[in-house]
């Protein structure tokens, strides 16, 4: 990402509006294509939903880029375009993130999940920073390798702000203190599709399933076991006879457990709510 916007910025600083939106606008289809693919992989609709939903929301987010471009080519001989990118990619993409359509799934920042250090300077001003300092980065190293001049003096920028950003954080890092021990968490990740998991001629084999999950998790002995996100196929609150099972195993075994589950209220008209919701069991003393 440090260097892969630097063929859009040349061809972007070197046409005009009309190829710039072209240019931008197949960038962005690629690009949002390859990081929202899973879109069209949601096993929870039928193919020809997701498969729109897919081409619907790529064709959208092609846009930005496409204006981003467009907006470059026009002001290219007005600005300096070199200050002016960094700041034009993060308006849009704030802009981008309100309205019904909003989107931030596909910001920039979130290429720097693995870069624990670069990601202690979102604080500072949110992900459009960390957005901000990617294209500067681009734009820096785009005007080394095009520019006939003072190449002396710019050659050690991009070295300079990559290592200020990413010594910042790692500073900041050094500052965290620890206030309690540490403790051993088992994550249970079932591979269940959820078509068959709602399935009332399926659902005591998943129960079975989990259970057998939960029974590898709690052999590792640790301090406390997550499930995922309605991992059981019942409404825990209002299922007394499995929540009291699960319940019987927290007891048995003291390793308190959070699980994600579905619940359900009727409203004041007598229509049911469906809420996504979590619940803690912890051991009972005797």
């Amino acid at each position: 990402v440090y260097i892969g916007f630097i063929p859009l910025i040349h061809v972007w600083f070197t046409h005009n509006t009309k190829n710039n939106f072209k240019s931008g606008y197949i960038f962005g289809l690629v690009y949002n294509l390859i990081s929202n693919y899973w879109i069209g992989a949601n096993s929870g609709a039928e193919f020809g939903v997701v498969l729109f939903s897919l081409i619907s929301a790529v064709m959208y987010l092609a846009l930005f880029w496409g204006i981003a471009g467009a907006i470059t080519g026009a002001l290219r001989k007005d600005v300096n375009l070199y200050l002016m990118l960094p700041f034009l990619v993060v308006s849009l993409e704030w802009i981008r993130s309100f309205g019904p359509l909003g989107f931030a799934w596909g910001n920039l920042a979130l290429t720097q999940t693995d870069y624990l250090p670069i990601l202690q300077n979102i604080d500072i001003a949110g992900t459009y920073y960390i957005a901000f300092w990617i294209i500067s980065i681009n734009v820096i190293l785009y005007n080394l390798i095009y520019s006939k001049t003072g190449i002396k003096k710019v050659h050690i920028i991009p070295a300079i702000i990559f290592l200020g950003l990413f010594f910042s954080g790692w500073g900041r890092m050094q500052f965290f203190q620890s206030k309690s021990d540490s403790i051993d968490i088992a994550i249970i990740q079932p591979n269940v599709n959820p078509n068959e998991k709602w399935d009332y001629s399926s659902r005591q084999e998943t129960l079975m399933f989990m259970d057998s999950l939960h029974n590898t998790a709690i052999s590792l002995r640790p301090d406390f076991i997550l499930f995922p996100e309605t991992a059981l196929p019942a409404y825990l609150r209002l299922n007394n006879r499995i929540r009291s099972q699960l319940q019987t195993k927290v007891d048995t075994t003291g390793i308190p457990v959070l699980v994600g589950t579905v619940d359900r209220i009727i409203d004041p008209e007598g229509k049911k709510v469906y809420y996504n919701s979590a619940m803690y069991l912890s051991p009972k003393k005797a």
